[in-house]
This record gives C-alpha cells, structure tokens and sequence, in this order.
C-alpha cells in the first residue's frame, strides 16, 4: 500500500465502494454498464499519461544529471590547470625578484666601479646588469601570459557556474509547475 499513489489508493477505495453499493458486496453481482466501461478506458488513459509524464521528468532529471556531472568534471579540469598556472606564477615571480636582484647588485657593483675608474668591474657590472634585465623582461612576459591565462579559466568558471544555476532554477521551476 505504501508503493501506490494518491490516486490509485483513491481509485482502489471508490471500487470497493461501488462494489458494496451496486453488488451488495459481491463484484460478480455489479452490473456491467457501457458507462463503466467508458470510465475504466478514460482511467486507463489518464493514468498512462500520468506515467508518461512522469518518465519524461525522470528523464529530463536523469539528462541534467549527466550534464551536471560533465560540468562538473569540467569545472575540475579548470581548477586544477588553474593551480597549476598560480604555481607557475608564484615561480616566476619568486624568479623575477632573484632576477631584479642580480640587476641591482649590477647596478651596485657598477657604482663602485665607476668611483674606482675601474672599466673591467665597470663592464662586468654592465654585462650583469644586461643579463638581469633580459631575464626580467622574459619572465615579466611569460607572467604576462600565464595571467592572461589565468584570467580567461576564471571567466569561463565564472559562466559555467551562472550557466548551471539558471538551469538548476529554471528545472527547479519547471519540477514545481508540473506539480
């Protein structure tokens, strides 16, 4: 009983009633009418209807579901690459201070050359300086880069995530309209 719907526990109990009043409690004593006939078919289709109803919301559910699921696994993915560009990131950056470094040490050793008149300390802190500020310039376009990258995952798990909850609300609204 507790398997049955509303409808058929109702359905089950006006049948017994009928049975009692028109068969006197016997079923093979309840006159056979074309309107009952025409009741059972027209029970018989609403109940079919209702059970088509019903798979198609379980279908559409069981659809969301998996979709749900992809986006998820997507979402994922996105997180994950997303780690790894901020690991990345933080490795480049802590290069870039050690490279920022050297070109001030450059810069440095370049002064005291240049108030000792030496021209070879002066040309190795030059050279050192050079070197620094390409290492610089590289790392300050791969960072460029990899926050460009950066940026674009977060747009994209920023939409994905509205995407989900707009469908999440409209099957939620659509779920309480059939009901």
């Amino acid at each position: 009983r507790t398997l049955l719907s509303l409808s058929s526990i109702n359905g089950l109990r006006s049948t017994w009633d009928a049975i009692k009043f028109y068969g006197v409690g016997s079923p093979h004593r309840v006159p056979i009418k074309i309107d009952m006939i025409r009741a059972v078919q027209k029970s018989k289709s609403v109940y079919n209807q209702e059970q088509l109803s019903l798979k198609s919301l379980a279908d559409r559910e069981k659809e969301q579901s998996e979709k749900y699921e992809h986006t998820n696994e997507e979402m994922k993915k996105l997180i994950d690459r997303e780690n790894q560009l901020l690991s990345k990131q933080k490795g480049l950056q802590d290069e870039q201070k050690k490279a920022q470094l050297l070109v001030g040490e450059g810069r440095q050793r370049l002064d005291n050359a240049l108030k000792k008149a030496d021209i070879i300390d002066a040309q190795a802190a030059n050279a050192l300086i050079g070197a620094g500020d390409e290492q610089v310039k590289l790392i300050s376009d791969e960072l460029f880069k990899i926050t460009d990258e950066l940026l674009k995952i977060q747009s994209k798990r920023k939409n994905d995530l509205s995407h989900v909850q707009k469908k999440k609300q409209k099957m939620t609204t659509t779920a309480n309209d059939q009901f």
